[in-house]
């Protein structure tokens, strides 16, 4: 069995996804390729858009499509045929991820005319949205869209009416499975127009618990010369410009926290506008870290994970710090509720709460080694490439064996 993985770039939570869900499935020996429009990283993967030429038609239709969008609402009326690449003709499945000025509706009409399965996973709500990734629980996928809050929500058939109307009419036409990494994303799916009374299943993403796992705390915090103070640590890869990341909750949080007993440190993109500022607590930025063996150091370090998102399909910073044995706290939100273990692994507080933010904070802190067995546990007997693998490559097997 050969597997097509779809996606637009070789970075981004997305491609992570990716990456190790082609990993879970060649821990059974299935074979897999990433075909990608942009490389800009030393990854294996196949780019697609390598020529002079053809990366000047790329930038010219993404133009286009920034034009055809507005805000939040994203519009990709042009995209790639990727047809005729050697490894789509050779694949025996073709699964689309997260595939924004790459893969347009005409596309994708293309590729079904290979008479191949696709399968989309769907790492966001775009998919079945009339162009956002979330929809800030606005809900109006479930019906036609329009009036779309992003862009003023004066119109009725504004541009998320029509993207709407266009993916319902795709969906209804063409024949393509779809993967949820969560039950609440799935849930929303199978309420959306696009998709509703599809085959939408739920697979979690995986994660290779032999990298992110337990290690010695204390010879860590030697090594980075962190003092005696309780760790809070982040992570905020461009969260701190996007409001679903809900990081005001956050900083409303650590404003109520004692800064003699913690310290807090973040971790990714955080442009200097955008950084938090605490004048009661030590702050620490460590920067983007693209290895994981340190990622997974700095999460064994930590007294607590704190995930502040407001809206989550799947948290990958929370399943990572879960597996290292560090209890997350977060808003009892989207998938994240199927990560967090209330109580016994972390602790889920009230969406928009600060103060029971902060309250789950202390809780994790007190209570870091109990939480951080079942969460380490939870991670190892849900998310592991052994797992996750297993699922996918039974998923693939199926479709197969139904198409034939």
């Amino acid at each position: 069995m050969k597997v097509v993985h779809i996606v637009t770039t070789d970075f981004g939570g997305a491609f992570k996804a990716v990456e190790r869900i082609q990993c879970s499935m060649q821990f059974f020996h299935e074979k897999s390729d990433i075909l990608v429009r942009s490389r800009f990283h030393d990854t294996d993967t196949i780019e697609v858009i390598n020529t002079p030429w053809r990366k000047l038609l790329s930038k010219g239709k993404n133009v286009l499509n920034l034009i055809f969008s507005y805000r939040e609402v994203v519009t990709d009326l042009l995209g790639t045929d990727i047809t005729r690449h050697v490894k789509v003709q050779e694949a025996d499945i073709i699964m689309l991820h997260w595939v924004n000025s790459f893969i347009s509706n005409r596309s994708i009409k293309k590729l079904v005319k290979l008479q191949k399965p696709i399968v989309w996973v769907m790492h966001d709500m775009w998919v079945f949205t009339g162009g956002c990734h979330y929809d800030a629980y606005c809900g109006r996928y479930k019906g036609e869209c329009g009036y779309c809050p992003y862009i003023g929500g004066r119109w009725k058939k504004d541009i998320s009416y029509w993207n709407l109307k266009r993916k319902r009419e795709l969906f209804d036409n063409l024949e393509i499975s779809f993967i949820a990494i969560s039950r609440w994303a799935r849930e929303c799916a199978l309420d959306s127009m696009p998709l509703k009374g599809k085959r939408v299943t739920w697979i979690p993403n995986p994660l290779d618990v032999n990298v992110f796992c337990p290690l010695d705390r204390e010879e860590l915090r030697k090594k980075q010369g962190i003092a005696a103070k309780k760790v809070i640590l982040f992570g905020a890869d461009k969260a701190l410009e996007n409001p679903i990341k809900g990081f005001r909750y956050l900083v409303e949080a650590l404003q109520q926290m004692d800064g003699n007993e913690y310290i807090a440190i973040c971790f990714g993109k955080a442009p200097e506008k955008y950084k938090i500022k605490l004048k009661h607590m030590e702050m620490q930025y460590l920067g983007i870290i693209r290895d994981e063996k340190k990622l997974a150091e700095w999460y064994n370090i930590a007294d607590v994970f704190v995930a502040p998102s407001l809206q989550e399909a799947f948290g990958y910073t929370v399943c990572e710090a879960l597996a290292c044995g560090t209890p997350v706290a977060a808003f009892a939100v989207g998938g994240i509720t199927d990560q967090i273990i209330h109580g016994k692994s972390g602790y889920l507080a009230k969406i928009c709460d600060a103060k029971d933010l902060a309250k789950g904070i202390s809780f994790c802190t007190e209570n870091r080694e109990a939480l951080g067995i079942v969460a380490k546990e939870w991670v190892e007997s849900h998310n592991s490439y052994e797992i996750i693998g297993a699922q996918y490559c039974k998923y693939c097997k199926d479709i197969l064996h139904v198409k034939s």
